[in-house]
């Protein structure tokens, strides 16, 4: 072997461990970036909630509840209770998010409807434990055992709703598949991807062309092991084909993190009883911010349809 070919077989098996070693590394980076718990933590509030909102959160008392899921972790709440209420609306928080931060804004609508009203910190969030985020999939689980665990806390009766907001709305979405007690009678899902992997993908693809094609594919295989799901297999598409729960699509005309064409996949595949609202020119997660009387005509009325008086 003449010392031409030496030389291309070695720098071609250079170029190879190479590649194959920014690949590993830059899956490594997005997994630990998107995946697993970030150690800065939000505020409480968002910079956007006004003083008599806060005014109104911190005049009410909250019960802080934990509760044991099924892989061990101490998962952490707070209850607002409502004077001889038997309604009870869980809200579950987005990505990144905290429970406080995510529904502040909607704590004052909830009550003067006179809910009961639960925010749970997810797995990875807030000062609940756990590294690995749910992405919604093992959230959707964790949901349903505190769902038992309020209704055995607030009485057999209890008429629940869930909404959650992003991450939140996808795990809402996800519960919606499972089996679920009879006392869950609604389901408000605000601005939920249809996949984590559609999801995760999406958001690839505005950074650059090798993350999609290369990275997320490479993620997505080895996902089972290291995050305990799959990214194909954390599917509110495929749950809410499942679903007899009445579902609100609600989602920003103007989202781009989670982009609005999501949502007609979302609705087009529950076969239950459901209902759609796109507010105009609301970015990712803000619609009811930014259109607050469209967002409670229409929650409203739907709560109507499918709660007793």
């Amino acid at each position: 072997m003449n010392k031409n070919i030496k030389l291309a077989i070695t720098t071609s098996s250079l170029l190879v461990t190479t590649a194959v070693t920014t690949t590993a590394v830059t899956a490594g980076l997005m997994i630990k970036n998107t995946f697993l718990r970030q150690k800065k933590e939000n505020k409480k509030y968002r910079d956007t909630t006004t003083s008599d909102t806060i005014q109104f959160i911190e005049s009410h008392h909250f019960e802080n509840l934990e509760l044991t899921t099924n892989d061990q972790l101490t998962l952490r709440g707070a209850l607002l209770r409502h004077p001889d209420s038997h309604k009870l609306i869980i809200c579950v928080h987005g990505y990144h998010s905290s429970n406080y931060r995510s529904y502040s804004d909607f704590m004052k609508f909830y009550y003067d409807l006179g809910f009961n009203i639960f925010i749970p910190n997810n797995r990875a969030h807030g000062n609940s434990e756990g590294h690995i985020i749910g992405f919604g999939w093992l959230d959707r689980l964790d949901l349903i055992q505190w769902t038992y665990y309020l209704i055995d806390l607030l009485g057999e009766d209890t008429q629940i709703v869930y909404q959650g907001i992003s991450m939140g709305g996808a795990t809402v979405l996800m519960a919606s598949g499972e089996t679920l007690p009879d006392n869950v009678k609604c389901i408000i899902a605000d601005c939920s991807f249809t996949s984590v992997y559609d999801e995760i993908k999406h958001v690839a693809s505005d950074m650059n062309l090798y993350l999609e094609k290369m990275i997320v594919p490479l993620i997505n295989h080895f996902s089972d092991t290291i995050l305990g799901y799959n990214l194909k297999e954390a599917s509110a598409l495929k749950q809410v084909k499942k679903s007899t729960v009445p579902t609100l699509f609600i989602h920003g005309g103007e989202d781009t993190f989670v982009p609005t064409r999501m949502v007609f996949k979302l609705y087009e595949a529950c076969h239950s009883p459901k209902d759609l609202l796109i507010v105009e020119h609301a970015p990712h997660g803000r619609s009811y911010q930014v259109n607050p009387s469209k967002y409670e005509n229409k929650v409203k009325d739907f709560l109507n349809t499918y709660l007793n008086k």
